[in-house]
Formats: C-alpha cells, structure tokens, sequence
C-alpha cells in the first residue's frame, strides 16, 4: 500500500509494462544494498539525536522516518521547484516510466534529516530509487545528471529517434558533461537570487514570522542550515553589493552560451541530454531577478522557445510553480508585498539586470584572452594532454593521477590560484585541460573522456566501470567529494590557505596589482570575495588597514562570527569523515574490488585537509586512514601527494582533529 504522502504519475510505458512489486524490502542502505532491520534502526549515533524538545517533535521525526522509508517500485524524491529534480522529471516522463513521488519540504529542511541523509548524504534531491524491477538493479541513486545517464543507460531509447540522450563518442560526451559543468559553475551565482528573491519570498508567505518558521526546524539542525534558513527568511542572505557580483557572474556565463548558441537550434548537433540539464535552470533566471531580455539574449530566447515545445518540458512543471514564477517574472512586485505584509517584513527584490552593460563592455577582452591562452599554451601534440595546474585545486590533481595511472602522456602549465577563488562548483569551468587540438573545461567530463581515451590495451584498465551501476556509485563519489569541498571544507581553506597565499602574493610594494583585479575580466564576479578573503589578514591600525580600511573593512567578520563559522564547519567536517570511515569498513575501494576514479577524486580532496587545520587521526578515523595509506603505497598516488605537501607545506600543523 502506497502512503498518503505518496502521490502516484500518471503514463503508460511500452518498456516497463512488466513491473510487479512482489517483495517486501529491507530499507535500502546509501550503496542500493539492503539493510538488516537492526542497522537501518540505529543508524550510527545520529537516531539518539532526533528526539527533539518542541512538541510533537517525537511524532514528526516518526513520520519523516515512515517518509523516507524505501518503497518498492521507482520513487522520486521529488521538490517541484528544484531544476534538479526537474531534469529527472522530464526523462521518467519523455521514456514513459511510470514512478511514484516522495515531496520532500525544502523550506522545512527535510532534506537534511538523517532519515533522508541514509537516501543522499549531500542531503539535497532529487533521490531516486529502484527496487524490485524486473530486469533493473535494486539501487538509490542522487545527483541529478548521474540519475538521468543511468535511466539512459538501462533503459533504451523512447523518443530521441537515432542518438541517446548521452552520446556513446568520447568527445561528444565530453561536450555534454562540459555544459554539465557549466550549469554546474552558474549556481555558484545563481543560487544566492534564487534563494533572495524566490525561496525568500515563499518563507515570508508560508510563515506569518521569523519564530514561527523557526517553530518548525528540528533541534539538531547543524547551525549553518540553520542560520541559512533564517537569513533568507530575514532577506539578508547576501547583500546588495555580493548580489551585484553574482549578476555579473550569471551574465558572463549566459554570454558563453549566447555565444554558443549562435546559428544553432541545440548545443549538439542534436537534441541531447545538454537541453534537459540546462533547461530548468535557464527557466527560472527570469523569476530568480536574473532576465534572459530577447533582445540582449536571442539565442537563448529563441532556444528556450523552441524547447517548451517538448511535451516532457511543460508536463514537467507543476502548474502552482508555473504559476509562481510567471507572476515572479512578469510582476514580481505582488508576490513580494504580499510576502512582505504577512511577515511584517521590508525586504526588496534585487534585479540582475542592472549589471547587463558593464558585462557587455568586457564582452570583447573575453574574446582577446581566449586568443592568449592558445598563445601560452603553445602547440600540443595529438596525443598529449596539457593541464592547467592550480596549487590550491584538487581538480588538476586527479586529473594528473589519472593519466599517471594510465600511463599517458601530458604536461602541466602553471596557473595562479587567485583564478580559482570563490569558483567552487567544478571550478566554475575554469578548470582547462587541452588533448590535442581539443579543449576541455570544467572536472567531471575531463576525467570519464581522459578515461575513454587512453590505455585502451589490458595492461592499463579503464578506471570508469562499464557496468552502468558501478558507474554511477563512482560519479556519486565524485559528486560527494565536490559537495564536500563547496559545502564544508572550502571556507576553512579558503581563510587558512588561500588569505595567506594572497598576502605572500600582494604586499604593499604590488598592491595596485591587487585593486587591478577588479577591472579583469576574469575577476569581474569574484574581485569581492578575494577582497574579502585578503582583508581578514589586514591587522586593524597598520598601514595596509590605512590603505584599505575605508574601502574594504566592513567585508572583515566580526571575531565571534568567525569563531562560530570555524566550530561549525569544523563539526560538519567532522561528520563528514564519520560517515567515510563507517563506509570504508573492511573495504579496500570506495567501488567494487578494483580501483576507480571514485578513489582518485576522493583521495586527492582529503589531501588538502590539513589546510583547513583538520588532521587525519588513525585513533578517530581508523578505517579511513587504512584506505589513505592502502593507496599511497601505489607509487603515483604517493607522487601526487608528497607534491600537495611541498605546495603547502607551510600550512600543515601537526595537530589532530
């Protein structure tokens, strides 16, 4: 019997007509593996944390328990809001495969309960689980683009005539996982306007006050969801000034893709899985306060035109969401008033658009540095790799392990880690490989294709598994291990390593060179953030304050805010090496029984750890110790990390966490 909270589609499917619920499951664990009863009861140490003291605190966390519970068949754990679980939407829905729906209330952080965090540990949807089909694996699967390449894996083409959704050529999935990464690096900007003048505005309808939201959040919320929860309620998130650099931000990366675009009805030469990755985030540019104006953008208008056509694309979207954002789009004021009156609240909505022509101004440098970087770059021989190497960046480094391991050939080509500050999301695209004549960007892409490409004979094994299964648990490591280091460990390295590294980089003798930045191109989204990041080295009094003070001093936190940031990251952390010690019990690999690209990502993001002050104890983490020192035995893996301690040594204490 399907729950109440459990809302079955609607459609028929030619391919899995055959579906049969038979057995009744175990709960499923985090690897698709069913759990024995008692395992799935205990849940480590968090289960004693979620009594909570409000009232009907041990009822709700009841029910969010039963929610999240696995359910036989194919479950979508679903926000209709999110573009992420839309994209998943529109596959189930143009394949024709009939799945049920968990809603999962974002507003109410129920994606972070532990119930949901056994589904996805990076805590977000959408989640996706399959369990007694005939003919399909017993698996949950999270990440978005990892969801829809599986279901285009396993199950064969419906609608999207002679190509798949992902191409099976090298290069042309490259490209595909190249605009992943792109869309991947746009929410770096585009998050903080949605959740300003979108989940902001929602709170403010839902919830007459800030208490009676708060009424609502558990107990044993970790501070930072928490704080975030609020601030977007209260509409002080991020200020006027860092929303004015994400603009910038998101304008610059439309304009790669106007550009793109041009002359062109899809970024393949076919519709491809790109379209459903871009769609749903592209949509709502224009109710986050960020519009796509036709006239500046008529590539992307015409192009977003022409895929509301699909039918997969308007069933996707709920019509209470298409209504909410056709109202935030064409008169955003109303929502916002009547938010604002129920809350009692004098919150504004801040407008992108206000940044279109210093962005446009640029348009052309963008053009003339592309120029030089082929210039620098040189000549690179067909089967060679060149990477570009960024010393306070896991990214170059796995992608340098990887071709190790493989034994092919490739070059490195210094870059300036300044170019990588406040671009966490996959780098923001920022990350550059070249093979030949081709240039790859961004992370996830740049490894499967080096992967595909090289050691085709038995003595250098392909490291991306074949089996379609193995293959996603590998990418959901990956998309672990960059949730990771965007969610928790970045502010930690960012004002331990990447401050002091811009103080050694810009003293008072090149100072100009620094305050220059923010007339380059390149930093044009970023120049607030590495002012803010320099100015919490700026000792208050001396003779840089004086020089920097007036401008950039209110960017410096106050010392109980980064006291408070510093325990809380630290502990989300720590709950983060917790949960991949009890993973890697009695386990050599992170997938399978072989090495994976799975283990070279990881491996390479924990070697940074002792950056951000957190040390690695056998006491505390024995088994994720084991596994870390497993792999340094293999002679590239041991390369590659003496190469981070001699880049930063410096900045490595012999202290334990």
């Amino acid at each position: 019997m399907v729950p109440a909270n459990v809302v079955n589609s609607t459609g028929t499917s030619r391919i899995l007509q055959y579906i049969i619920f038979k057995k009744k499951m175990s709960h499923p664990s985090i690897d698709g593996t069913a759990l024995p009863a008692e395992d799935t009861e205990q849940n480590g140490t968090h289960r004693k944390k979620l009594l909570l003291e409000k009232p009907r605190a041990e009822e709700v966390n009841k029910e969010l328990e039963r929610k999240f519970q696995a359910l036989k068949g194919i479950t979508l754990y679903d926000s209709p809001s999110s573009p992420c679980s839309r994209r998943v939407r529109m596959v189930l829905i143009d394949k024709e495969i009939p799945y049920q729906t968990v809603e999962v209330d974002l507003l109410k952080g129920e994606q972070i309960h532990p119930a949901f965090l056994k589904l996805n540990p990076n805590g977000k949807v959408p989640v996706l689980t399959i369990f007694n089909i005939e003919g399909l694996p017993n698996c949950v699967l999270y990440e978005s683009n990892i969801i829809t390449e599986f279901l285009d894996t396993v199950i064969p083409n419906v609608h999207y005539g002679e190509h798949a959704l992902y191409p099976t050529d090298p290069w042309e999935r490259a490209k595909v996982k190249m605009w992943q990464d792109w869309e991947l690096g746009l929410t770096d900007d585009f998050s903080p306007y949605m959740l300003q003048n979108m989940v902001g505005v929602a709170q403010r309808a839902a919830f007459p006050s800030r208490d009676a939201l708060e009424a609502t959040l558990r107990d044993d919320l970790p501070e930072k969801q928490r704080e975030m929860i609020l601030q977007t309620y209260d509409g002080t998130y991020r200020t006027e000034e860092e929303l004015h650099h994400h603009a910038i931000g998101c304008y610059q990366s439309l304009l790669e893709l106007e550009k793109a675009l041009n002359g062109k009805d899809y970024l393949l030469d076919f519709f491809s899985i790109t379209e459903i990755t871009l769609y749903p985030r592209l949509h709502q540019c224009g109710s986050a306060g960020l519009p796509i104006q036709s006239s500046v953008f008529p590539n992307i208008s015409r192009y977003l035109g022409n895929l509301w056509y699909r039918g997969a694309v308007r069933k996707s979207e709920p019509m209470k969401q298409w209504v909410e954002k056709l109202t935030l789009s064409v008169v955003p004021g109303i929502l916002v008033k009547m938010g604002n009156f129920r809350s009692g609240k004098k919150v504004k909505r801040f407008s992108g658009s206000t940044v279109l022509s210093s962005v446009f101004k640029v348009a052309s440098q963008t053009r003339t540095m592309d120029r030089e970087m082929l210039k620098r770059e040189g000549e690179v021989m067909e089967e060679e790799f060149l990477v570009h190497h960024y010393s306070t960046a896991a990214e170059p480094l796995q992608v340098q392990l990887l071709l190790m391991e493989k034994g092919a050939k490739y070059k490195t080509m210094k870059r300036g880690f300044v170019e990588m500050i406040g671009r966490p999301h996959g780098s923001g695209g920022r990350f550059r490989v070249r093979h030949g004549n081709r240039i790859l960007t961004g992370s996830r892409g740049v490894l499967e294709y080096v992967d595909s490409v090289t050691g085709v004979d038995l003595t250098s094994p392909a490291l991306y598994p074949k089996d379609p299964l193995l293959r996603a648990k590998c990418q959901q490591w990956q998309a672990w291990e960059q949730d990771f280091y965007c969610q928790d460990l970045v502010y930690l390295l960012e004002r331990k390593v990447v401050a002091q590294k811009l103080h050694d980089r810009y003293d008072m003798t090149n100072l100009d060179e620094l305050l220059a930045l923010q007339s380059d191109v390149r930093f044009l989204a970023t120049f607030h953030h590495i002012m803010k990041l320099y100015m919490s080295r700026v000792v208050r009094g001396s003779e840089m304050w004086g020089k920097l003070g007036k401008l950039y001093g209110h960017m410096v936190e106050g010392d109980a805010v980064r006291v408070g940031n510093v325990v809380m990251y630290m502990e989300l952390i720590r709950r983060r090496l917790e949960y991949l010690d009890r993973y890697l019990k009695n386990k050599d690999y992170l997938v399978g029984d072989m090495l994976t690209f799975a283990d070279i990502c990881v491996y390479c993001r924990l070697l940074f750890l002792p950056g951000t002050g957190v040390h690695l104890s056998e006491k505390l983490y024995p088994n994720l110790t084991a596994w870390m020192e497993g792999l340094r035995q293999r002679e590239n893996f041991r390369k590659v990390a003496e190469e981070v301690e001699t880049n930063l040594g410096k900045f490595f204490s012999a202290e334990a966490s």
